[in-house]
């Protein structure tokens, strides 16, 4: 039976046809007597070689390995995702309504810059106030003589008060030019339900109607709403505001408080001679007319010191016609403990209004005098 044999001596491997007696051979390739034993592979057995493969790993080690590189890669994926993903700020709650000095009143900037009278309301504080007091903005409306639904169609709208900083009116009354601007806390909800009620029409710029009066509108952005009687009359980029108004209309507005929530401030102008009060004939009361006789100028403004006050500031002629009227004006508030003192050309009043339900008619009674 043929035997292989593998010399130890340099490792090569020859063939006997059987085992010899002495159990020893010379290697034909080192000549050394290499050792023969019956234990010796069969000749159709692959011999090794050193550049065979290792054996495959057991299976357990295979799928050790697979899982040990799933939590790897799925580890990092998570790391990498929170890693980068923002954190989830919830949104804050919107913040008190604060009333705004009336120099820093946006509305101003998109006005007329020839404007004779200004006027602004800002109707979120002033919802705030009556609130605390456990009464309504349109109540106390009512008692100073304004419509009970000035805010209505707004409100309709889905604006309400509470969603608007600051009504500003600019009007010249010499060119028929009447701004109208509305500074949003918050737009509407329903941005259809808004021009629904505002019967709006058309594009750039917008046809509405308020009060049942024709206006044009425009959005210079996302928080201002500005309309005009005229789409001449709409500014095509905001002006400065409060800077660049009359002289006369800055002097008037700074006669007013910072606190003030709704004001009104006015040109020099002779008031009583006006053509326009003419025109409207038996609308405007006699009284009122001879109130204004020798008024070039006025500034009114409701305003919170913390409590309700009223102010009043009238330009006279001059200053002799200034004190007589202060003196006037000093004699009819008598009664609500009012204050007024000359300054210049200028009778400037204060009146606290609280309580407004007892002060108020008091007040009224008073100018009607």
């Amino acid at each position: 039976m043929p035997v292989s044999v593998t010399c130890p001596y340099c490792r090569s491997v020859f063939t006997l046809a059987e085992v010899p007696a002495a159990r020893r051979a010379p290697c034909p390739h080192c000549g050394e007597s290499a050792p023969v034993t019956d234990a010796a592979p069969p000749t159709d057995a692959p011999a090794p070689t050193a550049d065979a493969p290792p054996p495959p790993p057991p299976f357990g080690l295979v799928f050790l390995s697979l899982g040990l590189t799933a939590v790897i890669v799925a580890g990092f994926a998570l790391w990498f995702y929170f890693r980068s993903a923002p954190p989830v700020v919830p949104p804050a709650p919107p913040l008190p309504p604060v009333t705004l000095p009336p120099r820093a009143v946006g509305g101003l900037k998109y006005i007329p810059k020839d404007s004779q009278v200004v006027a602004v309301m800002q109707p979120a504080a002033l919802e705030e106030y009556t609130r605390s007091k456990g009464r309504t903005a349109d109540a106390l409306l009512t008692d100073f003589g304004l419509p009970a639904d000035l805010f209505a169609q707004f409100r309709e709208a889905g604006l309400p008060p509470s969603a608007i900083q600051a009504i500003t009116l600019g009007v010249n009354i010499d060119d028929l030019k009447l701004v109208l601007v509305l500074g949003l806390r918050e737009r509407p909800t329903d941005e259809a339900r808004f021009r629904d009620k505002l019967k709006a029409q058309g594009r750039d710029p917008v046809s509405v109607e308020l009060g049942g009066v024709p206006f044009v509108m425009a959005e210079p952005n996302e928080k201002t709403l500005v309309f005009a009687l005229n789409a001449k009359h709409l500014a095509p980029t905001p002006s400065a505001g409060y800077d660049d108004l009359r002289p006369a209309v800055r002097e008037s507005i700074d006669k007013l408080s910072p606190s003030a929530l709704g004001w009104v401030a006015t040109d020099v102008k002779d008031w009583a001679k006006l053509p326009q009060l003419k025109l409207l004939g038996d609308r405007v009361p006699p009284e009122w007319v001879k109130r204004l006789d020798g008024v070039k100028a006025a500034a009114v403004g409701l305003s919170l010191e913390p409590e309700l006050c009223l102010g009043v500031s009238v330009r006279m002629n001059d200053s002799t016609v200034a004190r007589e009227t202060a003196d006037a004006m000093r004699g009819r508030l008598g009664e609500v403990n009012g204050t007024v003192v000359p300054n210049g050309e200028w009778a400037d009043g204060n009146v606290l209004l609280e309580p407004p339900a007892e002060k108020l008619p008091k007040l009224k009674a008073a100018l009607k005098q």
